[in-house]
């Protein structure tokens, strides 16, 4: 959108990411038709030299919603809500506290292949997830990630033993005295 600051006979560019940031830019432009109104613009950057002032809407009138990643780092777990699940590519989540909506990957939903179907979850199933990378605008969730990680603390923790645990049980060898008897 080209935009009159009012009070100034300057124009300012409006580009379609910075109308809104959750909604799609394609849609929040077909909102807007010429002679509309903006009450409040924020300027992002001016070009004296070129005559270009670019302007934002979204930055004016609400707060990113990427700043809710400000108090997290990778590494950290998050409790996410499921909102929807796709057959053959993954989950949809919202971090609790949260109105970013992240996908992620079917590849990414658990160690075992086998473990993972994304119908595993349903519409509102509570999962937490691993933070595995945090970009500006851009974050990246996993559940494996996760897995991964606290199997790797057992194992610090627990030693190697932890891993098949059961094997130390009283009757967990039955089977093989009996094979070995039978011999």
């Amino acid at each position: 959108l080209f935009v009159k600051l009012k009070n100034y006979p300057i124009q300012a560019f409006l580009h379609c990411n910075d109308l809104h940031f959750l909604n799609k830019p394609e849609d929040e432009l077909k909102k807007f038709k010429k002679g509309d109104f903006l009450e409040k613009v924020k300027v992002l950057e001016y070009d004296i030299e070129n005559q270009k002032i670019r302007i934002s809407l979204r930055e004016a009138i609400e707060e990113d919603p990427f700043k809710f990643y400000d108090k997290y780092r990778p590494g950290d777990v998050l409790t996410c809500i499921v909102t929807s699940s796709s057959d053959k590519k993954g989950i949809s989540v919202i971090p609790e506290g949260s109105k970013i909506e992240t996908f992620i990957k079917k590849s990414q939903l658990a160690q075992a292949q086998s473990d993972q179907r994304s119908t595993r979850w349903i519409k509102g199933d509570r999962v937490d997830v691993l933070l595995e990378k945090k970009e500006k605008n851009k974050v990246s969730l996993s559940i494996k990630a996760l897995e991964e990680k606290l199997d790797k603390e057992a194992i610090k923790k627990y030693g190697e033993g932890a891993i098949g645990s059961g094997k130390s049980l009283p009757f967990a060898q039955l089977a093989n005295t009996i094979l070995k008897k039978k011999k």
